[in-house]
């Protein structure tokens, strides 16, 4: 896509066994910025976790399902363009409504990787994918240590435009988001 240059989202897709139309995203973006005066060694620059850590667990559970298919097509976006305005993911999300596609489900993860974070990890959610984020939950406790605690969410990230077509969504940040 074009927005004051020309921006790519990275899209790698692990085809369905059962149901291949039927559509899981998994994404987090890949861009970062820098706050303070001018870039140098003392500017604050958070992209190991805002976003590298995202980015990062998209191709983890990207290398996992690439070798456990599930029944469902699973595509591994990482976006372009957040921090500028969620411009990469408004992308996909509008040329993936225009084409029709049946995307069941979006997660998110955008700053996952703080360390001074305890166990407990934030899901945001709409009305409409509380039944995933009460299954996330579930998974987080049972496969990974980790404690879910469910919140409504807002339009500061990737999930965001997918939320605004209808589609459910779920956010996985950090608990303690900095």
């Amino acid at each position: 896509f074009f927005w004051d240059s020309d921006q790519w989202n990275v899209v790698a897709t692990v085809p369905g066994t059962l149901e291949p139309d039927a559509l899981i995203v998994v994404g987090g973006h890949y861009d970062s910025i820098t706050f303070g005066v001018s870039p140098g060694p003392l500017t604050y620059a958070p992209g190991a976790d805002d976003n590298g850590s995202g980015t990062a667990a998209a191709l983890e559970i990207a290398r996992i399902i690439a070798q456990n298919p599930l029944p469902q097509t699973v595509v591994f976006v990482p976006f372009a363009q957040e921090e500028q305005g969620l411009r990469g993911s408004s992308a996909y999300a509008a040329e993936a409504f225009g084409r029709g596609d049946d995307i069941r489900f979006m997660l998110n993860m955008d700053m996952i990787g703080y360390k001074p974070n305890t166990t407990n990890v934030k899901l945001l959610h709409d009305p409409p994918s509380v039944a995933v984020a009460d299954l996330m939950v579930s998974l987080a406790t049972t496969y990974a240590g980790l404690t879910g605690i469910k919140a409504s969410a807002s339009g500061n990230s990737d999930h965001w435009p997918f939320m605004q077509r209808g589609w459910r969504a779920v956010f996985a940040h950090e608990y303690i988001f900095n």
